[in-house]
């Protein structure tokens, strides 16, 4: 049998000499007959596996050794183990406290004494105490790994979280860089329609596009820039072909545009202007209905999507107008549905256009409604 650290705490009021022999015999490390200060000494320079205890009766015993387990320099390592020993008189209180599991077991010693229930309690004990470590061992080794689970998930939760961040942000430095793009190019196309290709080239501080994408750096933004200066410039080879065989042959036009988009108007105007035609704006519809009123355009261009009253709409109330009626309307739209065709041509337009709108297109579209139009043919 392995000898472990065994303690008999003892008040002197029992003979343990028979009991002390047989235990030394059976190869034990016990410290015999100590009283129970010295006791709880040796508990803690010791940590005993297994406290036998012989203090008068079954209750004394007890309290001690619940005492002990309130100890907190005992808490620290696995408190041991303890048998009660009692004789005959006090056998039913020890039982009692065993199966209130206020101890491990109770042993009788007087006046019937038998060595290996006395062996086979201890090994019990022993064992008990060995399996309750391990299983301490591995609670507390699982308490660390849910920690650790813990902060792997905690940690995994702030990478998503990260990685949602930085997605987002990389998305509006898109939005950003695809409206910086777009308005410079579209700043380019206005211009190239206006002044030609060296009116346009003339801007070239890329600075002025920084509000649309400010988190990129300087080398990046002239990066961009020089892109839509190299996309300007194929683009205004292609309008020039476009405007070849238009531009000396349209006769001269007024013109009102009404679109609530600021950019679609500022490049039909271009458009139009490059074409010699004359051209006004509204933004909105007590615009139109004013600027029509008072200049009697010989052509409008409307939009379709427009808030508030959309183009059909107001075209409809246009041709309803005495002062209006006669001034042909051409929608203008991205979604030239069959549906869309059809409405518009029952509120009064006189033809259609889709969008993107290309010049060549508008010009053929707004040629029969030109003032001259029969005689330039």
């Amino acid at each position: 049998m392995k000898s472990d650290p065994i303690l008999l705490v003892s008040d002197g009021s029992h003979d343990m000499t028979q009991l002390i022999r047989n235990l030394q015999i059976a190869g034990h490390a016990i410290e015999p007959n100590i009283n129970p200060e010295l006791g709880r000494q040796l508990v803690k320079q010791t940590k005993t596996a297994l406290l036998l205890l012989g203090l008068g009766t079954p209750q004394l015993a007890s309290n001690y050794y619940q005492s002990l387990l309130k100890d907190a320099e005992i808490a620290d390592f696995f408190p041991p183990q303890a048998i009660v020993l009692c004789t005959a008189k006090y056998a039913a209180d020890a039982a009692k406290l065993a199966l209130d599991h206020q101890v491990f077991d109770y042993y009788i010693f007087d006046p019937i004494y038998d060595p290996n229930r006395l062996y086979l309690c201890i090994q019990q004990a022993l064992d008990c105490g060995k399996m309750q470590i391990k299983v301490d061992a591995l609670t507390e080794e699982l308490s660390q790994s849910r920690a650790q689970l813990k902060t792997a998930e905690e940690s995994l939760r702030q990478m998503l979280q990260k990685n949602t961040q930085l997605q987002e942000e990389s998305a509006q430095s898109h939005d950003r860089l695809r409206q910086g793009v777009e308005e410079g190019l579209l700043q380019f196309e206005e211009r190239m329609l206006s002044t030609g290709l060296n009116g346009a080239l003339k801007v070239t501080d890329p600075t002025k596009l920084r509000g649309h994408f400010s988190d990129l750096n300087e080398k990046e933004i002239r990066q961009h820039f020089e892109a839509c200066k190299e996309h300007a410039t194929h683009s205004h080879q292609a309008l020039l072909k476009e405007l070849q065989g238009h531009e000396h042959s349209l006769p001269t036009a007024s013109i009102l545009i009404i679109d609530d988009d600021p950019k679609s108007l500022r490049l039909l105007q271009a458009m139009l202007k490059s074409a010699g035609q004359i051209v006004r704006c509204a933004g909105n519809t007590k615009q139109a209905v004013a600027i029509a009123l008072k200049t009697r355009p010989d052509l409008i261009l409307m939009d379709v999507m427009m808030p508030n009253v959309n183009g059909i709409e107001l075209t409809r109330r246009f041709k309803a107008h005495p002062q209006l009626k006669e001034i042909a309307i051409v929608i203008v739209t991205a979604h030239a549905s069959k549906e869309v065709i059809q409405r518009s041509a029952e509120a009064g337009a006189s033809d259609f256009i889709t969008k993107p709108v290309r010049l060549p297109v508008l010009l053929e579209k707004i040629r029969p409604f030109c003032p001259d139009y029969g005689t330039s043919q």
